[in-house]
């Protein structure tokens, strides 16, 4: 597992054009936020909009609980949020609720500009050109 300099030397590097097709392990909220405003700006995406997005879908869920996040580039930059099932380790969503929470986090994603966005699988894939 790297430690946060290590990961945020590999975004750098992938953002400085040693590749176009990378991405992260599964972060954290605190991580993602970390390497995701290490990209200012590119093309439609902004780092700090982007940033504050993600921690208003972690307020969206509730918690940080089976909530995670993968970011690199898919030759423009690509955000993957991993939603939970599970509110606690006791306590399931409602697939009302999950339904409900997943269409909040795309609004909250899709005004960053995205020119990609779609959920499947649990999974958002957001992308920014």
């Amino acid at each position: 597992m790297w430690n946060t300099t290590q990961l945020k030397e590999f975004v750098k590097l992938g953002y400085n054009d040693y590749s176009v097709d990378f991405k992260t392990r599964t972060l954290n909220l605190k991580d993602a936020i970390r390497v995701i405003k290490l990209v200012k700006d590119y093309n439609n995406f902004n780092g700090e909009k982007v940033a504050t997005a993600i921690q208003q879908i972690r307020k969206i869920w509730g918690s940080d609980y089976q909530l995670s996040f993968e970011f690199g580039r898919e030759g423009s930059p690509v955000l993957y949020v991993s939603l939970p099932y599970w509110k606690n380790k006791k306590e399931k969503y409602t697939e009302a609720e999950r339904k409900e929470k997943t269409e909040l986090s795309l609004a909250v994603l899709k005004a960053t500009q995205t020119d990609e966005l779609w959920e499947e699988n649990n999974k958002i894939r957001a992308w920014w050109d």
